[in-house]
């Protein structure tokens, strides 16, 4: 099974944040405080049901590292990767030793907007950057979703008598001619800010993938809506998914467990040996 693999998974799949350990040690007749550098788990969900689609992720990266599904990923997510901050997890996380592949998007962004200014590039341009102050832009992720959204036939036509200056490929190429799905896809979520989800499924789309994974809760609820309609909006072809969603369409019932206990200090060491054994299962 081929599973494009949402941002807000790699995220959830961090669950070490940095911390430290006080010992109190005796050096001659004296006593002296030691500090060991580590981790303990990160604070627990206040969600019991998103802290369930977390834990889950350990037996989906046990599954990917046995090869029975294969993970992918491409630039849209990256650019949304670059976005978080990065800390314990390249220590130890759910998805240790699980290469994500790499697939194309629908259309590149980069053939149709270029800025030297990585910030803007890299940026969402929703409501949490207008919320936060930041500048936003044409050449944030939603503007372009926008454009594509709104593209008349007209419009593509144009794009593809321009295929060589553009340096559109094949796959692009094929892509415009499918941007009608897109198009009722995103007219059928309503809100910009559903826009990168309906990119990165019509992206899984046009790679032939099997599944969207995401941690999302209303996401997977409103396409399962748009699969029961009478009159089909769009054809659905790839599954939209939560973690324990996938794992019971697989027939996986029982989850692997969570190798490290919350409340508890573990030594860099600890942690690089429960990884080990984590690879070697």
């Amino acid at each position: 099974m081929k599973v494009l693999v949402d941002n807000g998974i790699v995220s959830a799949s961090s669950i070490l944040v940095p911390a430290e350990h006080h010992q109190m040690l005796r050096w001659g007749t004296g006593v002296t405080t030691s500090t060991i550098v580590g981790f303990k788990r990160a604070e627990l969900a206040k969600d019991p049901d998103q802290q369930t689609e977390k834990d889950a992720l350990f037996t989906i990266g046990r599954l990917a590292r046995a090869g029975s599904i294969t993970l992918f990923t491409y630039s849209e997510l990256r650019a949304e990767d670059w976005r978080r901050s990065h800390g314990a997890e390249r220590t130890l996380n759910a998805l240790s030793g699980c290469k994500l592949q790499q697939c194309p998007s629908a259309v590149e962004r980069s053939k149709f907007q270029s800025t030297i200014n990585m910030q803007e590039w890299f940026a969402k341009g929703g409501e949490k950057d207008r919320d936060n102050g930041s500048t936003l832009s044409e050449f944030n992720q939603i503007p372009y979703f926008e454009w594509l959204k709104f593209l008349t036939q007209a419009d593509v036509t144009a794009l593809v008598n321009y295929a060589d200056k553009l340096r559109l490929d094949d796959f692009e190429l094929d892509s415009l001619q499918d941007l009608s799905w897109f198009q009722s896809l995103s007219r059928a979520l309503i809100t910009s800010e559903d826009l990168p989800d309906c990119f990165h499924i019509w992206t899984a789309r046009r790679n032939k993938l099997d599944v969207f994974l995401t941690m999302e809760k209303k996401l997977p609820r409103v396409i399962k809506q748009l699969n029961e309609r009478k009159v089909k909006v769009v054809d659905l072809s790839v599954a939209v998914l939560r973690p324990t969603h996938l794992l019971r369409l697989l027939g996986v019932t029982e989850f692997d467990e969570v190798p490290v206990a919350p409340d508890r200090f573990y030594s860099v060491m600890e942690v690089l040996n429960i990884n080990q054994r984590l690879l070697e299962s």
